[in-house]
């Protein structure tokens, strides 16, 4: 399909107009919708935050209303507590209570007392009785104890009346009616429905409570004493209590209904004073009111941003008129922006075709743009001048490179032809080489072989070198342990003499010894002797001697003693001359045997000599035979390196043989393709000068 075609075939959408303008429009809607997101936010969150404010402006007017009643009900509870019946009547019934605990005959006691003064009962429940008549919406009211024992109620404020309400009195009630009770505790009695508010009565301390007075109010205390609400779609607030149950709602016979939305129901006891949450296309919003009674709104979410929904209607709306005009206006500017698109397409058409004349180039209005458009037209003029430029250059040199490619056909020819005859040369010469080769590869191996031969040889006469050294050195090491051995029995020898003559000089101490212990022992004789007359003398002197008679008894006993001891002692001396006798003839034989010894070992020193002398003269022999064979296997070692020395010279030949040949065959195979590539050459100069002429330059 030609360039003229396709460009007439170029649709709207496939144009480059139409991509620019789709992306601009692209841009413009994720800008707009960016916008119109946020918008449709920050219109939802102040519209919140307004049903917020006015929820809060509707709880705070709760809590001041019902603070307010509650203070006037605690007035009206305070006149009961000041009548001066009732305070009779509760100081008597005070007095009577028997606890809490106490068993039932003493609670069914304390029934008959309240039977005994019904007179005071009737007073106090006038008094009772008396704030409903100052507050309309309080039903009925009664007093308790503190254990929930019924004592006084407004029903039951006459005889005829009591006939009615006489079960009120005396029960014992469950705490939820009594004593655990907040302002919108729900009561059901006799199909009717009642709002219990409760006060405590303490006792003199101001900590203990002894008795509670309860009012029953009338549900509609919560719409005559609270506000109506002045705000849109009052039909979604409800006042409800901790147990879900609605206190007030625009519907009056919801009153005492539980609550629909299970939320309320689960954030109603939570301290959180506000919380809210979108469950199920409705905005629940609890705020708490007292402890227990909460402002429950539930508004439904679409109802809640009908106004932000049409604004972001509006918004759309606005945004399509826009789209629509920044559409019309963006592709009426790129079309006139890239209006000189089209003569550049006219003119690389014409280039295609081989014309490369001036009258190609873009023209002046396109040259005088200052933008990339302008910038490309000047680079395409450009590039049209340094084309025609190389067309008539490659012209020049297509025309060298045909007569180039002929003479390279001839010469190729004949070099292929030289080729032919190296390479025959060259083949004759490599099989000769091969031959060669082989002779001496096998010469080489003989070798290898003898070589291998005198190494095993070496190596056996290196050992039996090693082990006559070995010998030498242990008949060395043998000659001079039988010297030490003489020298140590020498040595010995003349110990043992010296030991002999000790021995022999022990003896005559010995005998020394036995002669002073024989005058030890003649001593100790005498001593006993003389202690003996010394006792008799003593005896004799009577009482004055009997303290030397003493002395003389320790004397002689002391005799007795070294006696004794100079026995032991000739003993002793007896045996060990008797054992330096044997000593002095066992170092005798001794003697005898080391001189014996010394005879021996120097006859053993005299074989040593004659065998150290025979071994150095083996020694000698043996270093000369393997001085001989290391001699031989340099020899041997140095023909197997000449022989390795040829047969690489021969294979180095052999091979430079052989990648001569192929070389030669490369060469031929080379000049072939070269005279193949030349016949190519000039048949593509040829077809270059065609192509070439095909170019239109002037």
């Amino acid at each position: 399909m030609s360039a003229q075609k396709q460009n007439k075939n170029l649709s709207f959408f496939n144009s480059l107009k139409w991509k620019i303008s789709a992306i601009i429009i692209l841009i413009l809607l994720l800008v707009l919708g960016a916008i119109s997101y946020l918008t449709f936010n920050s219109a939802s969150e102040i519209v919140r935050n307004q049903i917020d404010e006015n929820i809060n402006l509707v709880a705070s007017s709760y809590q001041t209303n019902v603070k307010a009643m509650l203070k006037t009900l605690d007035r009206q509870i305070d006149t009961i507590k000041s009548n001066s019946s009732f305070n009779g009547y509760f100081a008597l019934m005070e007095g009577l209570y028997p606890g809490g605990e106490a068993d039932a005959g003493a609670r069914e006691e304390f029934a008959a007392n309240i039977d005994s003064f019904m007179g005071m009962q009737y007073s106090t429940a006038g008094a009772l009785r008396s704030v409903r008549n100052n507050f309309e919406n309080i039903e009925y009211a009664y007093l308790v104890m503190a254990d929930g024992t019924v004592i006084s109620d407004s029903r039951a404020y006459s005889a005829q009346a009591l006939e009615d309400h006489d079960h009120y009195l005396k029960e014992k009630l469950n705490q939820n009616l009594y004593k655990n009770i907040s302002f919108g505790t729900i009561h059901k009695e006799n199909k009717q429905n009642y709002l219990l508010y409760n006060s405590p009565i303490y006792a003199d301390d101001g900590e203990t409570v002894t008795a509670y007075i309860v009012l029953a109010l009338n549900p509609e205390i919560v719409y005559s004493e609270l506000q109506s609400l002045n705000v849109e779609n009052a039909e979604n607030y409800k006042l409800i209590n901790s147990d879900g149950q609605i206190i007030r709602a625009q519907e009056r016979e919801l009153f005492a209904s539980q609550v629909d939305n299970d939320w309320f129901i689960d954030n109603v006891t939570e301290q959180n004073s506000v919380n809210s949450k979108e469950v199920g296309g409705y905005y629940l919003l609890k705020n708490q009111i007292t402890k227990n009674l909460a402002l429950a709104v539930e508004i439904p979410t679409e109802q809640m941003l009908a106004p932000v929904d049409r604004l972001g209607r509006t918004i759309w709306t606005v945004s399509g008129v826009f789209l629509v005009l920044a559409l019309i206006i963006t592709v009426f500017f790129i079309s006139w922006q890239l209006k000189p698109l089209s003569s550049f397409m006219e003119s690389f058409r014409k280039m295609k075709n081989g014309d490369l004349r001036d009258q190609v180039k873009m023209n002046k209005n396109a040259l005088k743009r200052k933008d990339e458009i302008g910038i490309m037209a000047g680079i395409f003029n450009e590039m049209l001048e340094e084309l025609s430029k190389l067309v008539v250059d490659i012209n020049q040199q297509a025309e060298s490179l045909n007569s180039s490619a002929e003479k390279m056909d001839q010469n190729s020819r004949e070099v292929n032809q030289g080729a032919e005859d190296v390479g025959l040369a060259v083949e004759n010469l490599s099989a000769g080489s091969e031959e060669q080769l082989a002779q001496i590869e096998e010469s080489n191996n003989n070798v290898q072989r003898l070589n291998k031969e005198i190494k095993e040889v070496n190596k056996n006469a290196e050992e039996i070198e090693a082990g006559a050294d070995e010998v030498l050195s242990s008949i060395e090491e043998g000659n001079q342990s039988v010297s030490s051995s003489i020298n140590n029995i020498n040595d010995l020898s003349q110990e043992t003499k010296e030991v002999a003559e000790l021995i022999q000089n022990l003896g005559r101490m010995s005998e020394e010894i036995g002669d002073i212990v024989v005058l030890i022992n003649d001593i100790s004789n005498q001593t006993n002797l003389l202690a003996l007359n010394a006792a008799i003398e003593a005896a004799r002197a009577g009482e004055a001697g009997r303290g030397f008679s003493v002395v003389a008894d320790e004397i002689r006993s002391l005799a007795e003693e070294s006696a004794g001891a100079t026995e032991k002692i000739s003993k002793l001396i007896e045996k060990i001359q008797l054992g330096v006798n044997k000593a002095v003839n066992s170092m005798d034989q001794n003697e005898e045997l080391v001189e014996a010894s010394v005879d021996s070992i120097e006859e053993t020193s005299s074989i040593f000599k004659e065998i150290r002398k025979v071994s150095n003269n083996l020694g000698g022999s043996i270093n000369n035979v393997v001085k001989r064979i290391s001699s031989m296997r340099e020899e041997s070692e140095n023909v197997e390196n000449a022989i390795n020395d040829i047969a690489k010279v021969t294979r180095d030949f052999a091979s430079s043989s052989e990648q001569i040949s192929a070389s030669t065959e490369e060469q031929a195979a080379s000049t072939d393709e070269i005279l193949s590539t030349a016949v190519e050459l000039k048949s593509m100069s040829e077809n270059l000068l065609k192509n070439i002429n095909d170019f239109n330059i002037e």
